[in-house]
């Protein structure tokens, strides 16, 4: 498990959805980890078992943000295409940890 995870923020989308993605890649050479930005390919959310007790969920609260009518590639590398399945999805990884401490690292001002 990486050491260090870079989480998107709303700084982090001014460049779009490319400049999102350019970003993850010199995140990414730089720490030499491939899973140091975290949620990856511009998706919204990500979950990560650090061990048996502990779960990390990672959300980029920008993505949720965004105005998709401006990014229509927004989703396009997702399985996530709706907020609806976000939060689904949420639920999901919520349910299944429910026995484990469970850590929600996102980062927005």
């Amino acid at each position: 498990f990486p050491v260090t995870i870079f989480i998107p923020g709303n700084h982090d989308w001014y460049s779009g959805i490319d400049g999102l993605k350019h970003q993850e890649k010199i995140v990414n050479q730089f720490l030499n980890e491939k899973k140091a930005f975290l949620p990856a390919k511009s998706c919204p959310i990500d979950d990560q078992k650090i061990n048996e007790q502990i779960c990390l969920i990672t959300i980029d609260s920008q993505w949720f943000l965004e105005d998709w009518n401006k990014i229509p590639t927004i989703n396009d590398d997702c399985s996530i295409k709706t907020r609806e399945a976000f939060f689904e999805e949420l639920e999901s990884i919520l349910n299944k940890n429910q026995d484990k401490t469970i850590i929600i690292a996102m980062h927005h001002p």
